[in-house]
């Protein structure tokens, strides 16, 4: 085996949205507006994960003084946990 072949990799996945599409007694929420109408999942392979890690962390920090970004409340509870 060659060591391309034997090189490890990294994955990163992440979700948005609400699975939850049934409630209690089978009430559709989606129909109801009660769950939101879309369900994402990303997912990321690397070979180089510090490489990735400083790339992400700076864009963080970049996105973080940007004042479009800094008015997102996603991304301000996002401030608060980091």
């Amino acid at each position: 085996m060659d060591s391309e072949a034997r090189m490890k990799a990294s994955y990163y996945f992440d979700e948005s949205g609400d699975p939850q599409i049934l409630g209690r007694r089978g009430i559709n929420l989606l129909e109801k507006g009660m769950v939101s109408k879309v369900f994402m999942v990303g997912y990321l392979e690397t070979k180089s994960p510090k490489e990735f890690t400083r790339a992400l962390n700076s864009l963080r920090a970049e996105l973080a003084n940007d004042e479009k970004h800094c008015t997102n409340i996603s991304f301000q509870n996002y401030l608060k946990t980091a």
